[in-house]
């Protein structure tokens, strides 16, 4: 499997290529620190943006500390319309301006962690119900990320008795976290199975409805 630019956790690292873009390690050195996307994205608000809850920064703002992001590309063509299509708009946008794929069909699994864990986030036992024979590929990508330094700890715990559960199940789990959440957005966007750990969260709704506009597109 080609994994595109970012880092990632894997059982077995001698399966996979690592280059200065896509850093692949095993998961017997992942961290908690390795959860955070980095000061660069601290409080990027994709969802809260699209949906118009963003009050926290202004559009001078996101151009000057997050151009050419999804946000920003966002921003810069809804004022063409007076009722705008959003899902449409971030659909188009991620067809033109976002080659990133993965080689290998994959089950994308976003991971609610952070500063709601504990309230947003399913049990791991949600994990269980998961079987081999409900998907038509066996490659798992759990995606997560956080946007500050809270309940690291407890997030990576949760991380790794996720993946333990599933890779007992037959699943090659490969973790995707601490990278750009537009790429992350993307992927998920793009998997052949999307599902999401958690009964709340504009992110992971965001996802699902562009994923339908992306279907209909390819339709």
């Amino acid at each position: 499997m080609n994994l595109p630019k970012g880092n990632y956790y894997v059982r077995n690292v001698e399966n996979y290529s690592s280059n200065q873009e896509t850093r692949v390690v095993s998961f017997d050195n992942m961290r908690s620190n390795n959860l955070y996307n980095g000061g660069e994205w601290h409080y990027y608000r994709l969802s809260d943006t699209v949906r118009g809850k963003n009050f926290n920064i202004t559009r001078e703002g996101i151009r000057t500390k997050w151009p050419n992001t999804l946000i920003d590309l966002f921003l810069d063509k809804v004022p063409e319309r007076q009722n705008p299509n959003k899902m449409s708009i971030l659909a188009s946008i991620i067809t033109e301006k976002f080659p990133i794929q993965i080689s290998e069909p994959y089950v994308a699994i976003h991971l609610r962690l952070g500063d709601r864990f504990g309230r947003w986030n399913y049990p791991v036992s949600f994990f269980d119900k998961f079987e081999l024979s409900q998907f038509t590929c066996h490659n798992i990508i759990l995606f997560c990320g956080l946007h500050n330094r809270h309940s690291m700890q407890e997030s990576l715990l949760y991380v790794q008795e996720a993946s333990s559960i599933l890779e007992k199940k037959g699943f090659n789990v490969i973790l995707r976290c601490g990278n750009s959440p537009d790429d992350d957005f993307v992927l998920m966007c793009k998997a052949n199975y999307f599902i999401t750990a958690s009964n709340a969260g504009g992110y992971s709704e965001l996802i699902s409805d562009v994923r339908k506009q992306l279907l209909e597109k390819d339709s």
